[in-house]
């Protein structure tokens, strides 16, 4: 499908961070068909509350997606691996410096 063995396994589990073109490919692979059903309650926009920066940051993240879906759809690779990439290219080198220094506390056990 052309996509790493971690995506399908998160694919398998039902992870919503899977890209729409890998379901779309494996579906194609099963040759099973497709229903599409439309969840507004899960719109994120429709949330009350929202602030113009979470709006905007949302907004962002959705053109994220987008690119990155027909990146990886040219490419043949997974489109989650391609925007978690894009992301990090958008973040300074300060910001993503912090950001390997926080998971890398996150992974260290205690002694």
């Amino acid at each position: 499908m052309g996509s790493s063995p971690s995506r399908v396994c998160k694919l398998e589990a039902g992870d919503e961070s899977v890209a729409p073109s890998l379901m779309l490919r494996a579906l194609v692979a099963m040759d099973a068909p497709l229903r599409l059903e439309i969840d507004k309650s899960r719109d994120a926009f429709a949330e009350p509350g929202l602030t113009a920066e979470q709006r905007r940051q949302l907004s962002a993240r959705l053109l994220r997606r987008r690119q990155a879906d027909r990146i990886a759809e040219r490419e043949h690779v997974d489109g989650g691996d391609v925007e978690h990439v894009l992301f990090n290219l958008a973040l300074s080198p300060w910001q993503r410096l912090a950001r390997s220094f926080d998971r890398a506390r996150r992974k260290r056990v205690p002694a």
